[in-house]
């Protein structure tokens, strides 16, 4: 089933018989060191939530300029960052060719392909979405699922999806259905420019 999602002034909403979307955030990058997007206290009643970017570049090309995500628990005032807080798996294919990546404890989740660098130049930048479910449920993990796209300084698409979680929550238990923000950051380098939008699904 496909579901197109309009943009929309914040708080207000598309409902259709299958579902209802409403914008909860949006923000624009430029020459940032990191963005936060942060669910509203009133607005963490939503079956999923979805954070949408659109044309993020780096201001530098190095093989380091990996796109990492981190969550907060408070509102976005802190962000988790412990050597080993967090799990990932991706998958990556682009120039007819496939490759995965994964850690079992890192200090942030990696959706991009490290070592694959994400080019500057007109046309180049990264886009994507990632989305979480159930995050009020007390048995929810803290789960996140990625897919993105972007194209390498050497030229050629890379389309990746992956998926992580917030392991120190799954460990001592906490983090269980607590998340309300996550924070984007690229490795080394500023957010240059790039859209984001999160999207409260019901």
């Amino acid at each position: 089933m496909r579901i197109d999602v309009p943009t929309f002034p914040t708080g207000h909403t598309a409902t259709s018989e299958a579902y209802t979307a409403e914008l909860l955030a949006s923000a624009t990058a430029a020459g940032d060191s990191s963005v936060a997007m942060v669910i509203p206290g009133n607005k963490r009643h939503f079956t999923s939530y979805h954070w949408f970017f659109t044309g993020l570049k780096p201001a530098s090309e190095a093989a380091a300029n990996d796109l990492e995500v981190r969550v907060s628990f408070d509102g976005g005032a802190t962000f988790e960052t412990g050597s080993t807080d967090y799990e990932y798996y991706t998958i990556r294919f682009g120039g007819g060719s496939a490759a995965n990546n994964a850690s079992v404890g890192d200090n942030s989740m990696i959706f991009t392909d490290p070592g694959l660098v994400i080019g500057l130049a007109d046309g180049e930048s990264i886009s994507g979405m990632i989305w979480s479910h159930n995050l009020g449920d007390a048995d929810n993990l803290g789960y996140w699922w990625a897919n993105m796209q972007f194209l390498r300084n050497t030229g050629g698409i890379n389309n990746v999806a992956g998926a992580g979680h917030y392991d120190k929550g799954a460990r001592d238990g906490t983090g269980y259905g607590q998340a309300n923000a996550l924070q984007f950051i690229f490795l080394n380098t500023e957010i240059t420019r790039g859209e984001f939008q999160l999207y409260g699904i019901m």
